[in-house]
């Protein structure tokens, strides 16, 4: 296989037209067949390729070098955009990965508002893991579903893992059942549980899928939402209307789509709002902070309990 080194950008097609364009830009930049790639809060490109990392101008389209990692995301590492503000995240972490045949247990983390930070090391994980789908949820804490500790399916973990932020580290929670290695997946679900799913070796989870739920569906009662738009454009003022447990955030979380234990379109996106009598007034982000689609609305508690998602597009 040879890898694509070019960029393409693709412009949708016009009102009334059906035909969008595909358009190269840029110099030739060689990038591995699964990237990890995020946008910025300045509208540019961060990317880490092994124990490299680079930025991409979105307006002139040309590359320039970040510092590296200290030990770089081998086949199978994950990547996670940490959780920010109502005006972006720029930080964001790798995690695990093969080295040698064998999974590690280090993580690494980068803030692109702060290049001359450097990449540093964050908490290591409790146990080796490769090809670990890690799934953000709306209290800002992610859960590692799954992995294998030796090349594409060997050494199984089957204990689901939470990661706080806040705190950057890791605890031990559920035990799966099914093996989840090469080729599986994990996506947040709107009422607030994982999916699991995949895993194509022998012995592995293949068509079986399961459902993770975390703590914070255990701990009380849950928000809800009355009402909401089903689209907002960029900036927007727009009403949440609410019931249930009392709410005192609003997050937008951008659907789930991994391959190869990587997802880059994953982001949690605290909306900035102001308590009214029956819920929120809240305020759509821009562009650069929440990339033009679909996400799930959750409101969340102070203790971190969501409501099940609402959906909404948001952008043009």
């Amino acid at each position: 296989m040879t890898k694509n080194p070019t960029v393409e950008v693709y412009t949708p097609p016009q009102p009334g037209t059906d035909t969008g364009t595909l358009q190269v830009v840029g110099p030739n930049h060689v990038t591995g067949f699964y990237p990890r790639q995020w946008l910025m809060p300045d509208g540019n490109l961060l990317q880490v390729d092994a124990r490299k990392s680079y930025r991409l101008d979105t307006q002139t389209w040309q590359w320039s070098t970040l510092p590296g990692l200290p030990v770089g995301n081998g086949a199978g590492s994950a990547g996670l955009m940490l959780p920010g503000g109502p005006n972006g995240s720029s930080r964001v972490m790798m995690i695990g990965g093969l080295r040698s045949g064998g999974a590690l247990t280090s993580t690494e983390q980068y803030d692109y508002a702060n290049p001359a930070g450097g990449w540093t090391y964050g908490n290591p994980m409790p146990t080796p893991r490769a090809h670990m789908n890690v799934v953000q949820v709306p209290d800002g804490s992610a859960y590692g579903i799954g992995g294998n500790s030796s090349g594409l399916y060997n050494l199984g973990q089957y204990q689901t893992m939470k990661y706080d932020p806040t705190s950057d580290t890791w605890t031990d929670m559920a035990v799966q059942s099914p093996r989840r290695g090469y080729h599986s997946t994990a996506l947040l679900l709107p009422d607030g549980r994982i999916m699991s799913a995949g895993d194509t070796g022998a012995g592995g989870g293949k068509q079986l899928i399961d459902f993770y739920s975390p703590p914070y569906l255990f701990q009380g009662p849950r928000p809800e939402i009355s009402a909401a738009p089903s689209s907002v454009a960029y900036g927007d003022t727009f009403s949440i209307t609410t019931a249930g447990a009392p709410a005192t955030h609003a997050v937008l979380m951008a659907p789930g789509a991994t391959t190869h234990a990587d997802e880059m379109n994953a982001r949690r996106v605290e909306l900035d709002v102001t308590p009214t009598a029956d819920g929120f007034t809240a305020t759509a982000p821009g562009p650069r902070v929440a990339p033009p689609g679909y996400y799930m609305l959750f409101t969340v508690t102070a203790d971190g309990i969501p409501s099940v998602a609402s959906w909404v597009h948001v952008g043009p």
